[in-house]
């Protein structure tokens, strides 16, 4: 009857106002799944390219420790000697050091200290800074670079006048427009009888806390004067430094049987740990958008055949009275484009709270990136258009005297 065909007229039309939300909200959530994942995959790609300061692919690292009673610390001293001659001997290797920090792991000693052409500030105000013994030939062993000054040497002991050098960062702040050569800084509180240091040397600056954070005032102090029992041993090879590993291993063994060597890493995997917080979230979210990205696809594709399906009496009306399979096809590929463009409205304002939310995980990437978010765009652009060619090239075959007969 007429009120039965009227019924089942507004409940299909119901069924498909559904089906559209359903399909604008698949397409919202595809939208900040694929930006939020954009954001991410451009912050992990700006801090890969961050300059550390060092020659990452040529590293190897290995932490040593001395225990207290067995290396005092003149026999700490002979310790350090004898393994860096005994591991720059090896072949293949080009040179080697020993720090208390490893770069890009984290200061294992920040300290406050004075300046002495500076007025002593509140205890509040004194300045701070990473301090990292050294051994002679840190630098040259990471690839670092001397700008002013000398590098730490042999002759830096626990006799000689006490030296350090200063990193860029430290000699602008403390310095502006003066060469801070033959300047004293003095570790610690000012009460505390430390002996004031000579500034003999300014380095590039190293990524000390991870490639993200901003590089601190870095003082390097001659191991020999601080003499550290817990150190890394950096080594630069000329080959893989992995493939070093057992050499260098075994000639460290050769001097003590008993000193432990641990967290053994390149330097490219002490890269990817330090970027490891970011790298994660972009994988999670690019897996997770690549299934809303199919889930959407498949409700593009489902929701075209359907409006192709229940429209092709139309569609071969229209055909019949002059309309071309080239039209149709523009007709239903636009109907998709709507759908998608309204998800896409509804997935900006999403991806800019997520974005958000995100920010402290973004490195040199505004929440609102417009790369990102016209790369998600584009994107589900693409895959709509993908899923609505075959309802739609479907319906641009329609035989109008078929679909005429069709009710």
């Amino acid at each position: 009857s007429a009120r039965q065909s009227s019924r089942g007229a507004s409940g299909a039309g119901w069924r498909g106002r559904s089906r559209t939300a359903l399909l604008v909200a698949e397409v919202a959530l595809a939208f900040v799944l694929s930006a939020t994942a954009g954001l991410m995959m451009r912050t992990v790609l700006r801090l890969v390219r961050v300059d550390p300061g060092l020659d990452v692919p040529q590293l190897l690292t290995l932490q040593i420790d001395l225990p207290d009673e067995r290396y005092d610390e003149p026999r700490r001293r002979i310790a350090y000697r004898q393994m860096l001659e005994r591991v720059r001997a090896l072949p293949g290797v080009l040179g080697a050091g020993l720090t208390l920090s490893l770069p890009l792991d984290g200061s294992n000693w920040t300290s406050v200290f004075l300046v002495a052409d500076h007025p002593v500030p509140p205890r509040a105000e004194l300045p701070s800074a990473a301090f990292t013994p050294i051994s002679p030939g840190f630098f040259a062993a990471v690839g670092g670079r001397l700008v002013a000054g000398r590098e730490l040497t042999e002759a830096d002991g626990p006799d000689s006048p006490w030296v350090a050098l200063v990193n860029q960062t430290a000699a602008q702040r403390l310095w502006p427009g003066e060469s801070p050569l033959g300047k004293r800084i003095k570790q610690g509180w000012p009460e505390e009888k430390t002996p004031w240091r000579e500034v003999v040397g300014v380095v590039a600056d190293l990524k000390l806390n991870g490639v993200a954070a901003e590089t601190p005032m870095n003082v390097f102090v001659p191991l020999a004067q601080e003499p550290a029992p817990n150190l890394h041993l950096l080594v630069r090879t000329a080959g893989s430094p992995a493939n070093s590993l057992l050499t260098v291993a075994g000639a460290l063994r050769e001097l003590d049987h008993d000193v432990p060597v641990t967290e053994v890493r390149t330097m490219n995997q002490v890269l990817a740990d330090s970027i490891a917080s970011r790298r994660f979230p972009m994988i999670l979210l690019a897996q997770f958008s690549l299934a809303a990205l199919v889930l959407a696809a498949l409700g593009i594709f489902g929701l075209m055949s359907y409006a192709v399906a229940r429209r092709t009496h139309e569609m071969g009306l229209r055909m019949a009275l002059g309309a071309s399979g080239t039209r149709v096809l523009t007709q239903v590929l636009g109907e998709s484009l709507r759908v998608v463009a309204a998800g896409v409205a509804l997935g900006a304002a999403g991806a800019l709270l997520a974005s958000r939310l995100l920010g402290s995980l973004l490195f040199q990437v505004a929440p609102s990136d417009p790369l990102s978010f016209a790369a998600a765009t584009t994107i589900l652009l693409a895959v709509a258009l993908a899923a609505a060619y075959l309802p739609a090239r479907r319906a641009a075959k329609v035989d109008p005297m078929a679909a005429l007969r069709w009710e």
